[in-house]
């Protein structure tokens, strides 16, 4: 009687001990699957790191040199648009331009800017497009209100994209012909100014695409515009009667002021909302742009509210 008692007892054992065993069978499968895919994963997550790395410089380059090629702040520099070894930029660069991203800028005084080598482990630098406006070597206006011409995953107003190609798909030659866009890019990425990460087929297309919106940029440009303004207002504040210009009188004081020409060839005075707050304390606010600046006189440094981006 004791053994039979004991039979559901010994049955619930081996079901358990069959349980672990499929368990652990499909444990060592999924550990498997992800072991071999470990490599893919680590250079995804490279690649990524790397576009970022990429991108941050250029919005660096674009905020910190306004007077190289004679341009206000927000221009980026041109494609390598011949593939040179060097990794410099091609300028001037005509149209909607697409090229490699260059790896180095030389600035006026003879200094160099490093945007980096960014392969991601493919065999060339990344491929990179600016529109027209936004290009180092344009003569265009160029404010807080000029859109971005590009799409990316059909999100608009995207002024710039970078793009790291995949591993060559049948019938790129990239040996042959180095210099083709579509012996590296796919499903239209080699053409302008839609762009789009496809990962439905990568077979199909393998490209990853990286925007810099204009919001994002303007956030970083209409800092440095409104501390321009600030400084040229600090000289004027002294020498009329211990006062910031009434909110009438800005536009007037602005231009008698010695003024970078870059302030009035991109037209920022036509899109600064300024408002007199009182004797030594305005604000600024600029088109298109949901921040708002406040500067008082003799306190340095800038109170920015609203959102980080324009």
């Amino acid at each position: 009687m004791k053994q039979l008692a004991d039979r559901p007892r010994q049955n619930g054992v081996v079901v358990i001990m069959l349980v672990l065993v499929v368990f652990m069978a499909a444990f060592s499968v999924i550990l498997a699957a992800l072991n071999n895919r470990a490599p893919a994963i680590r250079q995804n997550l490279a690649i990524a790191r790397e576009m970022q790395e990429a991108r941050d410089a250029l919005l660096a380059y674009a905020t910190l040199f306004p007077d190289h090629y004679g341009g206000g702040p927000g221009r980026l520099p041109c494609p390598n648009s011949n593939n040179n070894p060097a990794g410099y930029p091609i300028s001037p660069c005509a149209g909607i331009a697409l090229g490699r991203l260059p790896q180095e800028v030389y600035l006026p005084a003879g200094n160099i800017f490093e945007i980096g080598n960014h392969n991601a482990g493919i065999d060339q630098q990344f491929w990179y497009a600016v529109s027209p406006e936004y290009r180092q070597s344009s003569s265009a206006t160029l404010n807080s209100t000029i859109l971005g011409p590009y799409s990316v995953d059909g999100e608009s107003d995207i002024i710039a994209v970078l793009i790291a190609p995949g591993q060559s798909l049948v019938g790129q030659d990239r040996v042959g012909n180095p210099l083709l866009a579509s012996n590296y890019l796919e499903g239209g990425n080699n053409t302008v100014p839609n762009f789009f990460n496809n990962t439905v087929n990568p077979d199909l297309v393998n490209d990853r695409v990286l925007p810099i919106r204009r919001l994002e940029l303007m956030s970083l440009v209409t800092t440095q515009v409104a501390q321009t303004i600030r400084e040229l207002l600090d000289v004027y504040h002294p020498l009329n009667g211990a006062s910031y210009p009434s909110t009438a009188q800005f536009s007037t004081a602005l231009a008698s002021l010695l003024a970078p020409a870059w302030l009035a060839t991109d037209n920022w005075p036509a899109e600064t909302t300024y408002t007199f707050v009182n004797a030594n304390t305005a604000t600024l606010q600029f088109s298109d742009c949901s921040m708002t600046f406040t500067f008082e006189f003799g306190v340095a440094g800038l109170d920015r509210g609203g959102n980080f981006e324009c």
